[in-house]
């Protein structure tokens, strides 16, 4: 699959080493079926609303 920032399944192990890049692959691997999923959705619209300033209260 490629999205807006390049492809992805596949390739997450070759762009990047370290420490912590295993452990950010497996992660990455089990959220990403998910986040496809609920992205296909909604086609178009952002998974994670915006925030509407003007409906928060100042006290």
């Amino acid at each position: 699959m490629k999205t807006a920032h390049g492809p992805i399944e596949g390739n997450l192990s070759l762009t990047s080493t370290g420490p912590n890049h295993t452990i950010l692959v497996s992660i990455a691997r089990s959220v990403y079926p998910y986040w496809k999923e609920r992205r296909l959705e909604r086609p178009g619209h952002r998974i994670v609303p915006i925030l509407n300033v003007s409906q928060i209260y100042t006290y």
